[in-house]
């Protein structure tokens, strides 16, 4: 979807909690972000928020 608005980016923002499965020490979650990562040439950087913020 953001490939079609923006088709020059090289690089994505993502912003997530820390907790469940998306928590900054889950080994799949950092394989399966760097395959996107390679597959759309993109540069991504994630910010992970303190657990709990979210609620």
């Amino acid at each position: 979807m953001g490939q079609t608005v923006y088709p020059g980016a090289e690089k994505l923002l993502i912003t997530a909690d820390s907790g469940g499965s998306n928590g900054y020490r889950i080994r799949l979650w950092k394989i399966e972000l760097q395959k996107l990562a390679d597959e759309n040439r993109l540069e991504i950087s994630v910010c992970h928020f303190p657990p709990g913020t979210s609620k």
